[in-house]
């Protein structure tokens, strides 16, 4: 074998890892957005949960007791009554972090809502419902803040 036609073969093989290492990084950094985007749908979901959560538990307040729960906890079994009501099945982890969210407190110390600890800057930054309209143009996950308004 000519010693040329190894060299072309060895440049063809350049060119064609070349193309498929780029193939491969595009794929992984268009991996990397969908695995935030739905990251972003669960915080949503989850903050939500908390905000409907805290809710309930203010509206359900009789009378003499805190309006708001002083821990998180008390969303899971709330004893302030003769039966015991669930306004959350359990304890949700932040999904941008994986740690716990951060409260929000009221000047009673009254948990009011929640938001992530995340400075990671969101994708989603327009056509949010009327409901999470603050969210638009935020800076980071840690704007995004759940509560109830007093």
């Amino acid at each position: 074998m000519r010693r040329g036609n190894l060299g072309f073969a060895y440049i063809w093989m350049l060119i064609v890892f070349s193309i498929l290492a780029a193939v491969i990084g595009q794929w992984s950094v268009n991996y990397a957005t969908l695995l935030q985007r739905e990251k972003e749908q669960d915080l949503i979901r989850i903050g939500s949960l908390y905000q409907a959560a805290i809710k309930q538990y203010y509206n359900n307040s009789p009378l003499g007791y805190p309006k708001y729960p002083a821990r998180l906890e008390e969303l899971l079994r709330d004893e302030r009554h003769s039966e015991i009501f669930r306004y959350l099945r359990k304890i949700e982890k932040d999904p941008m972090t994986n740690k716990n969210f951060e409260v929000i407190r009221n000047k009673e110390n009254g948990i009011i809502g929640v938001y992530s600890p995340s400075f990671k800057k969101p994708i989603k930054i327009k056509n949010f419902s009327k409901e999470l309209v603050s969210f638009e143009n935020a800076h980071s996950y840690r704007d995004w803040k759940f509560y109830i308004n007093q």
